[in-house]
C-alpha cells in the first residue's frame, strides 16, 4: 500500500500527505521538488492561528513553502524550520504575524512574501535573496550585521512646538496652529510673536498639489518632501533655518536646491538634518552646540554675539559615509542610526542626551561644564548593531532596538525617560541626579 501511495505522488507530482504528531496542525497540501527528495507545501488547509510548519512529512524534508500557500490564513504565529531554505512569492501575505524568526539554512525569499502583516522588524541571515516588497515597507530588516534599508514610507504627521502639520492619502499638504513664523505656508504669518490674527485653528490645506510624501516640523518652521524628492522649507530662517542660502523667512513653500534624491528629513529646534536616497547625510542652520555635526561650532561672547560663523545657510554633507538609514534632529543635538544598525550622536550633551556616558550638569544649557562634553561630530554609541529607531527630543532621546525593547537617556527632571524616576520639574535643581549618560532600559516589554 505504502508503495502504492509513493507511486501516486512520483506520477501526479503532489498529494494529500497527513503530519506526523510533530505537525499537530496537519493539513499542508505538498508536491515534490528536487527529484523527490523534498518536498513543497502549496496550501495550508488548516484552520490554527499559530502554526508550526513540520521539519518532515512522510520522511520528506519540507525545503520549499509554494507561492501563496499560508496567504490570507489568518495566522498571528508561525514557526519555519531550519529545512526551508525557499520561500516563494507571497508565501505568508496578508495575514497577522507580530515576530518572525528566519530559518539560517534560507537562500531565497520571494516578492511580497511576508507582505500586509504586523511585523516591526525581522533578523535574515546574511546571503539571502529578498524579492520585491518582501516585507512591508515600514519593517527594519536587519541581515547578520548590516541593516537593510526597505524604502521609505514618509512621515506623514508632525507636531511641531507650537503647529502641526500632515499630509493626507491623496498627498495634499495641511498645517493648523501657530503661524507667527510662517511656518503653516498659507502665505500669511510672519508677524510679531503677540500677533495671532493668522494662526488657524483648524486644518487649513498648503497650496493645491498632491505631490508630498514626507514632512517634520520644528520651530516656527516646516521641510517636506515631494514626490520627486525635491526638498521644500518655510517658515523663520533665523541661523539660515530653511536652507536656501539667505536668512530671508517664507511664508509659502520654497525649494530647497536643485537635488532630487532627498529621502528623510527632520527639523529641530534650531538645525535640520536629512539624508539622500543614496544613503549620504546633510545638515544646516544653526551650529552653536556642534549639532551639525561637520567638525565645526559657532562661538558667542559673553553677550551673545557671534565670534566664529559656523551656522549653514545651505545643507552641507557631514562626512563622507553613504550607509546613513534615519536622522532625528532635538533641540541642540542629532542621533542617526546607520544601515549596519549602529547607533551615532552629536550636538549639545548637557544632560547626557547623547549616550556616550558623558554629559554635563545638566543645570542650563550655558553652564560652562556642559559644553565641555559636546561633540561636533557624529560619534559612535556603544558597540551593537540592533537599533532600528530613534528620536532626539529637547535634552533627551529614546530608540528601539531589532527585540522590540525600548531604550532612553538623557534629561530625566520631569521624568521623561521613562524608568521610574525624576525630578520635580526644571526648576529642580537636583534635577540632574536622575540623568541617565547611557542608553537605560525602560521597562521589560519587547512590543
Amino acid at each position: 500500500m505504502r508503495k502504492a501511495i509513493l507511486v501516486f505522488v512520483l506520477v501526479f507530482g503532489f498529494a494529500f500527505l497527513s503530519c506526523t504528531r510533530y505537525c499537530p496542525e496537519s493539513d499542508f497540501r505538498v508536491e515534490l521538488v528536487d527529484g523527490g527528495a523534498s518536498v513543497r507545501i502549496i496550501e495550508y488547509i488548516g484552520e490554527n492561528w499559530e502554526v508550526r510548519i513540520p521539519r518532515r512529512i512522510r520522511n520528506l524534508p519540507v525545503t520549499h513553502i509554494g507561492e501563496r500557500a499560508f496567504e490570507n490564513s489568518s495566522l498571528i504565529s508561525v514557526t519555519i524550520p531550519n529545512s526551508v531554505i525557499h520561500i516563494r512569492a507571497e508565501a505568508f501575505a496578508s495575514n497577522e504575524l507580530t515576530s518572525l524568526t528566519i530559518p539560517s539554512n534560507i537562500t531565497y525569499i520571494g516578492a511580497g512574501a511576508f507582505s500586509n502583516n504586523q511585523l516591526v522588524s525581522v533578523a535574515i541571515p546574511s546571503g539571502v535573496t529578498i524579492g520585491d516588497n518582501a516585507f512591508d515597507s515600514y519593517v527594519s530588516v536587519v541581515r547578520a550585521g548590516e541593516m537593510w534599508k526597505l524604502p521609505f514610507r514618509g512621515i506623514r504627521l508632525s507636531a511641531g512646538v507650537l503647529h502641526t502639520v500632515a499630509i493626507k492619502t491623496d498627498g495634499s499638504l495641511w498645517a493648523w496652529g501657530d503661524n507667527q513664523g510662517g511656518q503653516l505656508g498659507d502665505g500669511t504669518g510672519g508677524g510679531d510673536w503677540w500677533e495671532d490674527s493668522n494662526n488657524r485653528h483648524i486644518p487649513t490645506r498648503i497650496g493645491t498639489g498632491f505631490e508630498w510624501v514626507s514632512v517634520s516640523s520644528g520651530q516656527f518652521r516646516t521641510v517636506a518632501i515631494r514626490t520627486d524628492g525635491s526638498l521644500w522649507a518655510w517658515g523663520w530662517n533665523h541661523h539660515g533655518l530653511l536652507g536656501d542660502g539667505t536668512t530671508t523667512s517664507r511664508n509659502i513653500p520654497i525649494r530647497i536646491g536643485t537635488a532630487t534624491n532627498w529621502e528623510s528629513v527632520s527639523a529641530g529646534l534650531s538645525h535640520t538634518a536629512a539624508i539622500k536616497t543614496d544613503g549620504s547625510l546633510w545638515a544646516w542652520g544653526d551650529n552653536r552646540d556642534g549639532q551639525l555635526g561637520d567638525g565645526t561650532i559657532t562661538t558667542l561672547d559673553d553677550n551673545g554675539n557671534i565670534v566664529e560663523n559656523n551656522n549653514r545657510n545651505i545643507p552641507v554633507q557631514i562626512g563622507t559615509a553613504t550607509n546613513w538609514a534615519s536622522v532625528s534632529a532635538g533641540q541642540i543635538h542629532t542621533v542617526a542610526i546607520r544601515t549596519d544598525g549602529s547607533l551615532w550622536a552629536w550636538g549639545g550633551n548637557q544632560n547626557g542626551q547623547l549616550g556616550d556616558g558623558t554629559g554635563g550638569s545638566g543645570l542650563w544649557v550655558w553652564d560652562e561644564s556642559s559644553h565641555r562634553h559636546n561633540r561636533h561630530i557624529p560619534t559612535r554609541i556603544g558597540t551593537g548593531f540592533e537599533w532600528i529607531s530613534v528620536s532626539a527630543g529637547s535634552g533627551h532621546t529614546v530608540a528601539i532596538r531589532t527585540d522590540g525593547s525600548l531604550w532612553a537617556w538623557g534629561g530625566n527632571e520631569s521624568g521623561q525617560l521613562g524608568d521610574g524616576t525624576g525630578g520635580r520639574g526644571w526648576w529642580d535643581e537636583s534635577r540632574h541626579r536622575h540623568n541617565r549618560h547611557t542608553p537605560t532600559r525602560i521597562g521589560t516589554g519587547f512590543e
